[in-house]
């Protein structure tokens, strides 16, 4: 949620409701969602979230400059086009044709800040560490490299009276801490010092658990 998307789940009853998106709606050809942005969203360094940040992310993400072939064929045969009708209306079209559950899962990505990013052939070195703007309830006031990274609760943030969001992200800061050997959080996760443990390779759930 540090960066929303277009529309997203309820948490609960697993209904699509608004995220960036205040309506949305369904194209005859089975590949397409349109999408009306709200024009409160807004990103954590104060500048209006518009259409063009949806444009830019098939502009980034099919880009070589960052390095990310899985994202590169994504969003050029999953994520077949974005278009922008006006500042605060845009289509996503998919591939193929799918469900409607489907296209709301394929389509409804969250934005770039086209204004922050500069694609270039030092993008990631340019970047690597760079705190980006987002439009999520938190963001991000402090970190160490390999050691903790701080997020704080934004106060206004504006989505933040909304139904769906208004009595969630109720926590002040978080604080990301970071573990660099798997072998020694497994040694917390042991001793109840962190409360989830990925048991994804044999030699964990098969060997050692």
């Amino acid at each position: 949620y540090n960066n929303m998307y277009l529309v997203t789940y309820h948490p609960v009853t697993k209904e699509v409701v608004p995220g960036i998106a205040t309506h949305w709606a369904f194209g005859k050809d089975r590949k397409t969602v349109y999408y009306k942005i709200d024009k409160r969203a807004k990103w954590s360094d104060g500048r209006p979230v518009t259409a063009h940040d949806f444009l830019y992310v098939k502009t980034f993400m099919r880009s070589k400059h960052i390095n990310a072939p899985w994202y590169n064929n994504y969003y050029s045969t999953e994520i077949a086009d974005i278009i922008a009708y006006d500042s605060h209306t845009i289509a996503v079209k998919t591939g193929n044709e799918k469900p409607q559950d489907e296209l709301i899962g394929t389509t409804a990505t969250n934005p770039l800040p086209s204004h922050f990013y500069k694609l270039d052939e030092n993008w990631e070195k340019d970047y690597n560490w760079a705190i980006a703007p987002n439009t999520g309830p938190y963001k991000i006031t402090d970190y160490k490299k390999g050691d903790f990274i701080v997020m704080e609760r934004k106060k206004d943030w504006w989505a933040g009276k909304d139904p769906y969001y208004k009595y969630r992200f109720n926590v002040d800061r978080v604080v990301f801490k970071v573990i660099r050997s798997e072998n020694l959080a497994y040694i917390y996760f042991k001793k109840g010092e962190i409360d989830y443990f990925p048991l994804t390779m044999p030699k964990w759930w098969h060997v050692r658990a």
